[in-house]
């Protein structure tokens, strides 16, 4: 299996821009013959939002970011794992999440689990 680290420089609450990074990414490991390509811990939203993950908005924001790039990946032969922020099914809790893409759907996600509880995660 190829696999490509796409290990890119994002920026936090900047969604569209990191949507279309990610997006480049993925076209051109998929043009390369990458099956698979990895992008860093909350490489959606960007890392270190602090309390704009608080903000509903932005929550759904970074969803539909999300939402638009599983139909981005249609037809694409490569697959994904994006970081996102999800939210529990009551909408009361957030997950540092990740989604396995795959040609127009979500094959997968998983949610972190071992969470850092100080400093700035506090």
């Amino acid at each position: 299996m190829k696999i490509c680290i796409a290990q890119i420089k994002t920026f936090p609450t900047r969604l569209e821009e990191n949507a279309r990074k990610i997006e480049d990414y993925i076209g051109r490991a998929d043009a390369r013959g990458f099956e698979l390509v990895v992008f860093p811990e909350l490489a959606l939203p960007g890392y270190a939002c602090l309390d704009v993950f608080r903000d509903p908005a932005f929550i759904e924001a970074n969803l539909a970011a999300l939402a638009a790039l599983v139909s981005f990946s249609k037809g694409k032969k490569a697959a994904s794992i994006v970081g996102f922020v999800d939210r529990s099914s009551d909408g009361k809790s957030l997950y540092n999440s990740a989604a396995v893409i795959q040609d127009g759907r979500i094959i997968q996600t998983v949610d972190k689990t071992l969470l850092p509880d100080y400093d700035i995660f506090w």
